[in-house]
């Protein structure tokens, strides 16, 4: 499947520089023409040294040409080195590509370990010749994993009065899940002219998407997410009709949900992906507290990994938020069967439950039967192999 290069002017590859201890760990995407660049990125206080430099990037408003990104090594509590680490990344990038305008930089791994700045380096040497052969996007999206256990792509194509138009993304996380954001990186293309002042329907677009996943609870210093658009098609989002423009965004907002569920699904030790679907709000942000509270209850995921239907900790853990919920307005729903609806509970078939809970998908629903706001937030249950994978994964 195409994912990143299906939009006109993209190319992207993945190499090994030994970051890692195995696989590939330094990739690079190239956009010709110049790309208008939107990004989101982690609110923790202890962000990354390339976080710290991309925000700055955004603020200049420059075109973006290349992109490089590391794994194995996040570059985060890494002080002034880690700063500089990033600068001597761009002045590698240029110097094999002297025509390069704005760069980015991300990476993705261990904390609190300094660059290893002359890997990459030497790897950002191999990419001018590599640059004359066809693009390898399954190398890029290796060369961006951790403990990832699949890669996580999207791709939709767009037909418009004006011409065709591609979508295309792909992404990195699976610990470390929690918003503002995940432990994740996100990069997504197009070949569409999008204007600056897109960045505020953009980071609409991240809140219902990438900002509504949640693993462990825990906040990453490195969270990113890029959108490039580069305007190949000759298609420009403001010449479109008010209809089409309402289609590019849905889609826009199809790939972020599909790469931000893909996350979810994939959570460290995770055996299912889970929906919490709170509707009936009185309004978003209470909609939005509820479904983060949900997704974050350990007692809730425990349960959910063991197929135990368990509503009374998903009752407990929205109605210990304090919003003064009425009991008898309240319907928890698990699949298609009602559990709690009313202020009290309703007869159980454990056999259906059992084999609803047993799903690679859950849905679980929470209707507050108050107003009309709703949301959805996407977790993963708590299992055996999340403990083991994360005690061991420093050492």
């Amino acid at each position: 499947m195409e994912n990143i290069c299906l939009p006109s002017g993209f190319w992207a590859h993945g190499i090994r520089v030994e970051i890692k201890t195995q696989g590939k760990d330094l990739g690079l995407i190239i956009s010709n023409p110049p790309s208008q660049f939107f990004g989101a990125f982690t609110q923790n206080s202890f962000a990354a040294a390339p976080v710290q430099y991309c925000k700055e990037v955004l603020k200049s408003g420059q075109k973006i040409s290349h992109l490089v990104v590391n794994s194995g090594n996040a570059n985060a509590c890494t002080g002034p080195q880690g700063l500089l680490a990033v600068q001597e990344t761009v002045k590698a990038l240029r110097q094999g590509f002297p025509r390069a305008e704005g760069v980015l930089v991300a990476s993705t791994g261990v904390i609190g370990h300094q660059l290893p700045l002359e890997k990459i380096t030497q790897g950002l040497n191999s990419y001018p010749s590599l640059h004359t052969q066809t693009p390898n996007e399954d190398a890029f999206c290796e060369a961006i994993l951790t403990t990832d256990l699949v890669k996580k792509e999207t791709a939709q194509t767009l037909q418009f009065a004006s011409g065709t138009v591609h979508l295309g993304g792909v992404c990195k996380g699976s610990g470390m899940i929690h918003p503002n954001m995940a432990t994740m990186l996100a990069f997504i293309t197009t070949d569409i002219d999008l204007p600056s002042h897109f960045q505020n329907q953009f980071l609409k677009i991240v809140e219902k998407s990438f900002n509504s996943i949640s693993v462990d609870g825990d906040q990453s210093t490195n969270d990113t997410v890029f959108l490039l658009a580069n305007g190949a098609s000759g298609v420009s989002y403001t010449h479109l009709s008010p209809t089409e423009q309402a289609q590019f965004v849905e889609a826009l907002q199809n790939c972020f949900i599909s790469l931000a569920k893909q996350i979810a699904a994939d959570g460290e030790g995770a055996t299912k992906l889970v929906e919490i679907r709170v509707t009936g709000a009185a309004s978003a942000d209470e909609a939005q507290k509820i479904a983060r509270q949900v997704s974050n209850s350990p007692l809730v995921k425990t349960a959910l990994f063991g197929n135990d239907p368990n509503w009374g900790r998903i009752v407990a853990s929205l109605g210990s938020l304090g919003l003064a919920i009425p009991q008898d307005h309240c319907r928890i729903t698990l699949g298609d069967q009602i559990l709690f609806d009313k202020g009290s509970p309703l007869p159980k078939d454990m056999p259906v439950l059992k084999k609803t809970l047993s799903a690679k998908e859950v849905v679980i629903g929470i209707d507050l039967q108050r107003g009309s706001s709703d949301w959805s937030f996407w977790t993963c249950d708590f299992s055996y192999d999340y403990v083991k994978i994360n005690a061991e994964y420093h050492t």
